[in-house]
């Protein structure tokens, strides 16, 4: 974790950042989101021994590793082979284990809008930046006006529950099937 190889789309080329900062303990399992200002943030993780439910920061500015704090933790919030995405300002996590036989079915929102603090959340507020408003009328008197924006974040939103819940019934799915096959192999051969 202290070099990190780096690919050039452009020149076909690698090479080898050396990375600054205490580094994370090694793990499997997390979740990792890359900011629009340049941050991969890591969430979780499992090494065969311990549960993780801490917070790594990748600073690619400055090739810098750093831990930090969320301020208002939820209690023995441990995570592992959950999914994580970014919308806007909010890392989405959602799923995974608690611990071995212990499946979330829960989703947590963390505000990852300020680069020193963050914040789980339960309410989603979509960016005010990118807020636009779109007039729908070639009617000057009666025009309808709606903010495409909020419909977009609500169509993305559904699209990544959505996407997530198919992901959970799959993987259930290629669980399961193997166990219903042997069991139907095993009525049949007796």
């Amino acid at each position: 974790m202290n070099s990190l190889p780096l690919y050039n789309t452009k020149s076909d080329t690698w090479t080898t950042m050396s990375i600054f900062g205490p580094t994370p303990p090694d793990r499997g399992y997390p979740s990792a989101v890359l900011t629009s200002d340049e941050r991969i943030i890591i969430f979780g993780g499992y090494n065969n021994v311990t549960t993780f439910g801490d917070l790594w920061i990748l600073d690619l500015t400055k090739y810098q590793w750093s831990i930090r704090n969320i301020l208002n933790p939820i209690v023995d919030l441990v995570l592992y082979r959950h999914a994580a995405t970014l919308v806007d300002n909010y890392m989405i996590v959602a799923f995974g284990l608690f611990s071995e036989n212990n499946m979330s079915s829960k989703i947590f929102m963390l505000d990852v809008s300020h680069k020193d603090s963050y914040r789980w959340v339960t309410e989603f507020t979509p960016n005010a930046t990118t807020t636009t408003t779109t007039t729908i009328s070639s009617n000057p008197i009666s025009s309808n006006t709606i903010s495409s924006d909020s419909k977009n974040v609500s169509l993305i939103i559904g699209a990544i529950i959505g996407g997530i819940i198919f992901l959970v019934i799959f993987v259930i799915a290629i669980i399961l099937t193997p166990k219903f096959i042997n069991k139907h192999n095993a009525l049949l051969t007796n």
